[in-house]
């Protein structure tokens, strides 16, 4: 495993894991289309789709927490 999320300062519950990782970077950071992701990882168009709402909510929620606490340690 590349990231230890076990010490990660935020709820391991919204944390992703390696292979969730895998759909957004490839997505987002090679420019893959959900077809040409669903063909290279040998998965499902829906698995691909789902992993990859699942995935922005659970970084929606993380940054969430981040900015609360950022502004809390401001003040």
């Amino acid at each position: 495993m590349l990231y230890d999320s076990s010490n990660h300062p935020l709820k391991n519950e919204f944390t992703l894991s390696q292979d969730e990782c895998y759909p957004v970077f490839i997505k987002y950071f090679e420019g893959y289309t959900n077809d040409e992701i669903a063909a290279a990882l040998n998965i499902p168009l829906h698995a691909v789709k789902a992993s990859l709402r699942k995935s922005k909510r659970r970084m929606r929620v993380n940054f969430r927490i981040f900015t609360k606490r950022f502004l809390a340690s401001l003040k």
